[in-house]
Protein backbone atom coordinates (compact mmCIF):
# COMPACT_ATOMS: atom_id res chain seq x y z
CA UNK A 1 0.00 0.00 0.00
CA UNK A 2 1.29 3.51 -0.74
CA UNK A 3 2.11 5.83 2.16
CA UNK A 4 3.22 9.42 2.61
CA UNK A 5 6.41 10.16 4.53
CA UNK A 6 6.49 13.71 5.89
CA UNK A 7 9.30 15.90 7.26
CA UNK A 8 8.67 19.23 8.97
CA UNK A 9 11.93 20.91 8.09
CA UNK A 10 13.49 24.31 8.71
CA UNK A 11 12.56 26.66 5.89
CA UNK A 12 10.55 24.02 4.07
CA UNK A 13 8.35 20.98 4.64
CA UNK A 14 8.79 17.86 2.52
CA UNK A 15 6.74 14.80 1.67
CA UNK A 16 7.24 11.74 -0.50
CA UNK A 17 4.62 9.22 -1.55
CA UNK A 18 6.16 5.75 -1.48
CA UNK A 19 4.88 2.57 -3.11
CA UNK A 20 6.73 -0.72 -3.56
CA UNK A 21 9.91 0.86 -2.18
CA UNK A 22 9.95 3.72 -4.69
CA UNK A 23 9.02 7.41 -4.60
CA UNK A 24 6.05 8.03 -6.88
CA UNK A 25 5.32 11.62 -5.81
CA UNK A 26 7.45 14.31 -4.20
CA UNK A 27 6.14 17.54 -2.69
CA UNK A 28 7.95 20.52 -1.12
CA UNK A 29 6.41 23.51 0.67
CA UNK A 30 8.37 26.78 0.97
CA UNK A 31 7.13 30.10 2.36
CA UNK A 32 10.06 32.54 2.11
CA UNK A 33 11.44 34.98 -0.45
CA UNK A 34 10.07 34.31 -3.92
CA UNK A 35 7.96 31.50 -2.41
CA UNK A 36 6.15 33.81 0.02
CA UNK A 37 2.68 35.21 -0.51
CA UNK A 38 -0.77 33.64 -0.32
CA UNK A 39 -1.03 29.94 -1.10
CA UNK A 40 -3.58 28.10 -3.20
CA UNK A 41 -6.89 27.78 -1.37
CA UNK A 42 -6.36 30.72 1.00
CA UNK A 43 -9.22 33.19 1.44
CA UNK A 44 -7.90 36.69 2.13
CA UNK A 45 -9.16 40.23 2.21
CA UNK A 46 -8.27 42.46 -0.73
CA UNK A 47 -8.98 45.87 -2.18
CA UNK A 48 -10.02 46.37 -5.79
CA UNK A 49 -7.24 48.35 -7.41
CA UNK A 50 -7.68 48.73 -11.16
CA UNK A 51 -10.15 47.26 -13.63
CA UNK A 52 -8.75 45.64 -16.77
CA UNK A 53 -11.13 43.99 -19.22
CA UNK A 54 -13.47 41.62 -17.40
CA UNK A 55 -11.03 41.31 -14.51
CA UNK A 56 -8.37 43.53 -13.03
CA UNK A 57 -5.81 43.97 -10.27
CA UNK A 58 -6.31 43.79 -6.51
CA UNK A 59 -4.19 44.74 -3.51
CA UNK A 60 -3.96 41.87 -1.03
CA UNK A 61 -3.97 42.35 2.72
CA UNK A 62 -0.27 41.39 2.88
CA UNK A 63 0.60 44.26 0.53
CA UNK A 64 1.08 42.13 -2.57
CA UNK A 65 -0.72 42.49 -5.88
CA UNK A 66 -2.85 39.81 -7.55
CA UNK A 67 -5.08 39.41 -10.57
CA UNK A 68 -8.82 38.98 -10.09
CA UNK A 69 -10.26 36.88 -12.89
CA UNK A 70 -13.73 38.46 -12.91
CA UNK A 71 -14.45 41.93 -11.60
CA UNK A 72 -17.48 41.94 -9.24
CA UNK A 73 -20.19 43.93 -11.01
CA UNK A 74 -21.52 45.51 -7.81
CA UNK A 75 -18.14 46.85 -6.62
CA UNK A 76 -15.87 49.66 -7.77
CA UNK A 77 -12.19 50.51 -7.46
CA UNK A 78 -11.13 51.03 -3.85
CA UNK A 79 -13.75 48.75 -2.28
CA UNK A 80 -12.81 45.69 -0.23
CA UNK A 81 -13.85 42.08 -0.65
CA UNK A 82 -12.75 38.57 0.20
CA UNK A 83 -11.02 36.57 -2.51
CA UNK A 84 -9.85 32.98 -2.88
CA UNK A 85 -6.38 32.33 -4.28
CA UNK A 86 -6.75 29.88 -7.17
CA UNK A 87 -3.15 30.11 -8.40
CA UNK A 88 -0.07 31.08 -6.43
CA UNK A 89 2.63 33.42 -7.64
CA UNK A 90 4.92 31.77 -10.21
CA UNK A 91 8.54 32.74 -10.82
CA UNK A 92 9.55 31.83 -14.36
CA UNK A 93 13.00 32.22 -15.83
CA UNK A 94 12.32 35.63 -17.39
CA UNK A 95 9.28 36.95 -15.54
CA UNK A 96 7.07 36.71 -12.48
CA UNK A 97 3.39 35.80 -12.75
CA UNK A 98 1.10 37.39 -10.17
CA UNK A 99 -1.24 35.25 -8.07
CA UNK A 100 -4.74 34.79 -9.47
CA UNK A 101 -7.86 35.14 -7.30
CA UNK A 102 -11.64 34.98 -7.60
CA UNK A 103 -14.24 36.87 -5.59
CA UNK A 104 -15.47 34.86 -2.61
CA UNK A 105 -18.18 35.36 0.03
CA UNK A 106 -16.67 32.91 2.54
CA UNK A 107 -14.79 33.98 5.67
CA UNK A 108 -11.03 34.48 5.69
CA UNK A 109 -9.08 31.24 6.13
CA UNK A 110 -5.55 30.02 5.67
CA UNK A 111 -4.58 27.82 2.77
CA UNK A 112 -4.35 24.06 3.33
CA UNK A 113 -0.75 23.24 4.22
CA UNK A 114 1.23 20.39 2.72
CA UNK A 115 0.42 18.41 5.87
CA UNK A 116 -3.28 19.13 5.39
CA UNK A 117 -3.21 18.11 1.74
CA UNK A 118 -1.50 14.77 2.21
CA UNK A 119 -3.72 13.90 5.18
CA UNK A 120 -6.78 14.64 3.05
CA UNK A 121 -5.59 12.12 0.45
CA UNK A 122 -6.96 9.14 2.42
CA UNK A 123 -3.44 7.63 2.32
CA UNK A 124 -1.50 6.66 5.46
CA UNK A 125 0.92 9.42 6.60
CA UNK A 126 4.12 8.75 8.57
CA UNK A 127 5.76 11.71 10.31
CA UNK A 128 9.58 11.42 10.15
CA UNK A 129 11.77 12.93 12.88
CA UNK A 130 15.53 13.74 12.58
CA UNK A 131 16.53 11.23 15.30
CA UNK A 132 15.20 8.44 13.06
CA UNK A 133 17.87 9.21 10.44
CA UNK A 134 17.52 10.06 6.78
CA UNK A 135 14.53 7.88 5.93
CA UNK A 136 13.95 9.65 2.60
CA UNK A 137 17.39 8.52 1.39
CA UNK A 138 16.30 4.88 1.62
CA UNK A 139 13.84 5.49 -1.21
CA UNK A 140 16.14 7.40 -3.60
CA UNK A 141 15.48 11.00 -2.48
CA UNK A 142 18.90 12.33 -3.55
CA UNK A 143 18.88 10.51 -6.89
CA UNK A 144 15.52 12.08 -7.75
CA UNK A 145 16.74 15.56 -6.77
CA UNK A 146 19.73 15.07 -9.08
CA UNK A 147 17.43 13.99 -11.91
CA UNK A 148 15.30 17.09 -11.38
CA UNK A 149 18.31 19.42 -11.49
CA UNK A 150 19.64 17.81 -14.67
CA UNK A 151 16.24 17.34 -16.29
CA UNK A 152 17.09 13.76 -17.25
CA UNK A 153 14.84 10.85 -16.26
CA UNK A 154 15.86 7.35 -17.37
CA UNK A 155 13.46 4.54 -18.18
CA UNK A 156 13.91 1.14 -19.82
CA UNK A 157 16.00 1.61 -23.00
CA UNK A 158 15.54 5.38 -23.03
CA UNK A 159 15.37 8.65 -21.15
CA UNK A 160 13.14 11.70 -20.87
CA UNK A 161 14.69 15.14 -21.32
CA UNK A 162 12.56 17.73 -19.51
CA UNK A 163 12.87 21.43 -20.33
CA UNK A 164 10.77 24.25 -18.91
CA UNK A 165 9.86 26.92 -21.43
CA UNK A 166 7.78 30.04 -20.86
CA UNK A 167 4.75 28.58 -22.65
CA UNK A 168 4.93 24.99 -21.40
CA UNK A 169 7.06 22.16 -20.07
CA UNK A 170 8.51 20.05 -22.89
CA UNK A 171 9.32 16.36 -22.44
CA UNK A 172 11.52 14.97 -25.21
CA UNK A 173 11.74 11.19 -25.62
CA UNK A 174 15.24 9.92 -26.38
CA UNK A 175 16.45 6.36 -26.98
CA UNK A 176 17.78 3.80 -29.47
CA UNK A 177 14.95 1.26 -29.16
CA UNK A 178 12.44 0.54 -31.92
CA UNK A 179 10.32 3.71 -32.23
CA UNK A 180 7.01 2.11 -31.29
CA UNK A 181 8.45 0.16 -28.36
CA UNK A 182 10.27 3.30 -27.18
CA UNK A 183 7.14 5.44 -27.46
CA UNK A 184 5.01 2.97 -25.49
CA UNK A 185 7.56 2.80 -22.68
CA UNK A 186 7.93 6.58 -22.74
CA UNK A 187 4.17 7.13 -22.44
CA UNK A 188 4.20 5.30 -19.11
CA UNK A 189 7.37 7.11 -17.97
CA UNK A 190 5.94 10.53 -18.87
CA UNK A 191 2.83 9.94 -16.77
CA UNK A 192 5.04 8.96 -13.83
CA UNK A 193 7.26 12.06 -14.15
CA UNK A 194 4.26 14.39 -14.33
CA UNK A 195 2.91 12.93 -11.09
CA UNK A 196 6.32 12.70 -9.44
CA UNK A 197 7.06 16.42 -9.81
CA UNK A 198 3.51 17.76 -9.84
CA UNK A 199 3.91 19.26 -13.32
CA UNK A 200 1.05 21.63 -14.06
CA UNK A 201 -0.44 23.89 -16.73
CA UNK A 202 0.65 22.79 -20.23
CA UNK A 203 3.01 19.89 -20.90
CA UNK A 204 4.10 18.87 -24.38
CA UNK A 205 5.50 15.38 -25.08
CA UNK A 206 7.62 14.84 -28.17
CA UNK A 207 7.39 11.12 -28.96
CA UNK A 208 9.22 9.49 -31.87
CA UNK A 209 7.37 9.93 -35.16
CA UNK A 210 4.90 7.06 -35.56
CA UNK A 211 3.11 6.74 -38.92
CA UNK A 212 0.28 4.41 -37.90
CA UNK A 213 -2.73 6.22 -36.42
CA UNK A 214 -3.68 3.02 -34.58
CA UNK A 215 -0.25 2.90 -32.92
CA UNK A 216 -0.44 6.59 -32.00
CA UNK A 217 -3.83 5.97 -30.39
CA UNK A 218 -2.35 3.09 -28.40
CA UNK A 219 0.48 5.31 -27.14
CA UNK A 220 -2.06 7.86 -25.85
CA UNK A 221 -4.07 5.08 -24.20
CA UNK A 222 -0.98 3.85 -22.35
CA UNK A 223 -0.44 7.38 -21.08
CA UNK A 224 -4.08 7.53 -19.92
CA UNK A 225 -3.75 4.20 -18.10
CA UNK A 226 -0.82 5.51 -16.06
CA UNK A 227 -1.81 9.15 -15.52
CA UNK A 228 -3.12 9.68 -11.98
CA UNK A 229 -4.02 13.40 -12.16
CA UNK A 230 -6.92 15.37 -13.66
CA UNK A 231 -6.03 16.49 -17.18
CA UNK A 232 -7.10 16.94 -20.77
CA UNK A 233 -4.98 16.06 -23.78
CA UNK A 234 -4.74 16.03 -27.53
CA UNK A 235 -4.00 12.91 -29.51
CA UNK A 236 -0.49 12.06 -30.69
CA UNK A 237 -0.16 13.81 -34.04
CA UNK A 238 1.75 12.62 -37.09
CA UNK A 239 4.91 14.30 -35.84
CA UNK A 240 4.73 12.47 -32.50
CA UNK A 241 3.62 15.45 -30.42
CA UNK A 242 0.96 15.29 -27.69
CA UNK A 243 -0.16 18.17 -25.47
CA UNK A 244 -1.51 17.79 -21.92
CA UNK A 245 -3.41 20.55 -20.12
CA UNK A 246 -3.81 20.61 -16.33
CA UNK A 247 -4.81 23.15 -13.72
CA UNK A 248 -2.04 25.47 -12.61
CA UNK A 249 -2.29 26.00 -8.84
CA UNK A 250 1.24 26.37 -7.50
CA UNK A 251 4.87 26.03 -8.66
CA UNK A 252 5.76 22.51 -9.73
CA UNK A 253 8.63 20.75 -8.02
CA UNK A 254 10.83 21.32 -11.05
CA UNK A 255 10.19 25.07 -10.79
CA UNK A 256 11.15 25.05 -7.10
CA UNK A 257 14.22 22.87 -7.53
CA UNK A 258 15.60 24.45 -10.71
CA UNK A 259 14.96 28.17 -10.12
CA UNK A 260 16.98 28.73 -6.90
CA UNK A 261 19.96 26.46 -6.41
CA UNK A 262 21.30 28.47 -3.45
CA UNK A 263 18.04 27.97 -1.54
CA UNK A 264 18.15 24.24 -2.31
CA UNK A 265 21.65 23.96 -0.87
CA UNK A 266 20.91 26.11 2.21
CA UNK A 267 17.87 24.01 3.10
CA UNK A 268 19.83 20.80 2.50
CA UNK A 269 22.53 22.08 4.90
CA UNK A 270 19.91 22.63 7.61
CA UNK A 271 18.43 19.18 7.00
CA UNK A 272 21.82 17.47 7.30
CA UNK A 273 22.69 19.56 10.36
CA UNK A 274 19.70 18.12 12.23
CA UNK A 275 20.78 14.59 11.33
CA UNK A 276 24.37 15.26 12.42
CA UNK A 277 23.27 16.80 15.72
CA UNK A 278 21.43 13.59 16.59
CA UNK A 279 24.71 11.65 16.20
CA UNK A 280 26.98 14.08 18.08
CA UNK A 281 27.50 14.71 21.78
CA UNK A 282 29.12 18.12 21.18
CA UNK A 283 27.34 21.23 22.47
CA UNK A 284 29.09 23.42 19.84
CA UNK A 285 28.84 22.51 16.17
CA UNK A 286 30.23 24.24 13.10
CA UNK A 287 29.21 24.42 9.45
CA UNK A 288 31.77 25.42 6.82
CA UNK A 289 30.11 26.58 3.64
CA UNK A 290 30.29 28.74 0.53
CA UNK A 291 29.88 32.54 1.02
CA UNK A 292 26.63 32.56 -1.01
CA UNK A 293 25.08 29.96 1.31
CA UNK A 294 26.56 31.69 4.35
CA UNK A 295 24.82 34.94 3.36
CA UNK A 296 21.51 33.19 2.71
CA UNK A 297 21.49 31.36 6.05
CA UNK A 298 22.52 34.54 7.85
CA UNK A 299 19.62 36.49 6.36
CA UNK A 300 16.95 34.30 7.97
CA UNK A 301 16.19 33.08 11.50
CA UNK A 302 16.86 29.48 10.47
CA UNK A 303 20.02 29.07 12.58
CA UNK A 304 18.11 30.15 15.71
CA UNK A 305 15.45 27.58 14.89
CA UNK A 306 18.17 24.96 14.34
CA UNK A 307 19.65 25.71 17.78
CA UNK A 308 16.26 25.35 19.47
CA UNK A 309 15.44 22.11 17.67
CA UNK A 310 18.82 20.46 18.30
CA UNK A 311 19.82 21.95 21.66
CA UNK A 312 23.19 22.87 20.17
CA UNK A 313 25.09 26.09 19.58
CA UNK A 314 25.94 26.55 15.89
CA UNK A 315 28.71 28.53 14.24
CA UNK A 316 28.73 29.31 10.50
CA UNK A 317 32.18 29.45 8.90
CA UNK A 318 32.40 31.24 5.55
CA UNK A 319 34.96 29.72 3.20
CA UNK A 320 35.64 29.49 -0.53
CA UNK A 321 35.38 25.72 -0.89
CA UNK A 322 34.52 25.43 -4.56
CA UNK A 323 30.97 24.90 -5.71
CA UNK A 324 28.13 26.07 -3.46
CA UNK A 325 27.03 22.45 -3.11
CA UNK A 326 30.00 21.62 -0.89
CA UNK A 327 29.74 22.05 2.88
CA UNK A 328 31.11 20.45 6.04
CA UNK A 329 29.32 19.90 9.37
CA UNK A 330 31.43 19.09 12.43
Amino acid sequence: MPKWLYEEGIGENRAILVEDGQIIALRIERCFGKYSGPKHGAIVNAKLQKKHGNGGFILLDDGGTAIIKKWPLTLTEGQSLNVEIVRERLCERTREKLPIAIACERDIQRAPSLWDRINASQTHVQNCAPHEGDIFAQYGWYEILDQAEQGLFPFTNGQLIVEQCTAMTIIDVDGDENKLILAKAAAKACAKVIRLFDLQSMVGIDFPTIESRKDRTRIAEIFDDNMMLDYERTGVNGFGFMQIIMKSMRPSLLELLRRDRAANVALMVLRHAEFEACQSMSSQMNITLHPEIFNLLSSHDWMDILSKRTGRSWQLVEKEIGDILHFEIF
